[in-house]
């Protein structure tokens, strides 16, 4: 049984179970998801993108939207549970509440979040970095 106090991201919790399977694992109704589990959605891996690259707050997470997923969860306003998407015109409602505040909260977070820092691989495509630091394509 996957309980009520856990976050499920629905495509890494499908490959989870193809990766039981092929380890030779059955899968089946040996296995239980509690319909008021939690759902990650790309807007909360977006919100952990942006608040990492904030820098002064970045607590070095594993970036899948764990943290903000929870955050809504406690939060009672923006939570999403696998139950809602059971009932579509319900969750269509939700989504319609939800996406605008995530939305402009991300917005926010763009403005004014630090520049990424230089990594190697964007020094890799299409651009030289100059002895000083600065870099030119």
């Amino acid at each position: 049984m996957i309980g009520n106090g856990v976050v499920v991201y629905p495509p890494r919790f499908l490959e989870e179970i193809d990766q039981l399977r092929q380890a030779g694992i059955a899968v089946g109704a040996n296995l239980a998801l509690s319909d008021h589990a939690h759902v990650i959605f790309p807007y909360h891996l977006e919100e952990e993108r942006l608040s990492e690259a904030g820098g002064e707050g970045a607590i070095g997470t594993t970036g899948r939207g764990i943290g903000p997923c929870y955050q809504d969860k406690v939060g009672r306003t923006c939570g999403v549970r696998v139950g809602d998407l059971l009932r579509p015109d319900h969750l269509r409602e939700r989504l319609r509440f939800i996406v605008p505040r995530k939305t402009e909260s991300a917005r926010r977070s763009r403005a004014t979040a630090r520049p990424r820092r230089l990594t190697l691989t964007r020094c890799a495509t299409n651009t030289s970095v100059t002895p000083s630091g600065s870099s030119r394509t």
